[in-house]
């Protein structure tokens, strides 16, 4: 099994990947980003709008997996057509946000970033509530 890693993995990230797997794994820089080149591949993982372009050609592409969550900039009736295979990384930032939000409201109802700001101008009073 073929599988295209299109550029989103820095070196270590991939290693881990490849060494998860029997699979070919295989990197693809920009530059070789081409219709022809991903047709040849049963998995992408990534995307590219040279996708639909190898779609056209006879092409062995079975499953995309999207980095991203939204979908609403891939043409899923394309895929659709050819039967293609789409999942996304939707849950797997769920976490992060979650902590972000927890940040913010605790930053907000303890006027913490109006206390940087005063620390930043030597100002020494507490925040009005």
């Amino acid at each position: 099994m073929k599988i295209a890693v299109l550029p989103q993995l820095n070196e270590a990230q991939f290693k881990l990947l490849q060494s998860k797997t029997q699979a070919n794994l295989v990197a693809i820089n920009e530059s070789e980003i081409t219709a022809e080149n991903l047709a040849q591949y049963e998995i992408i993982l990534g995307w590219s709008d040279k996708i639909v372009d190898a779609l056209t050609m006879d092409h062995s592409i079975k499953w995309i997996q999207l980095w991203m969550v939204g979908v609403d900039s891939i043409p899923l009736d394309k895929l659709a057509e050819h039967e293609i295979i789409i999942t996304t990384a939707k849950g797997a930032n769920a976490p992060n946000i979650a902590q972000q939000i927890v940040g913010y409201l605790i930053m907000f109802t303890r006027h913490l970033h109006t206390s940087r700001d005063y620390q930043m101008r030597h100002q020494w009073e507490r925040p009005a509530d």
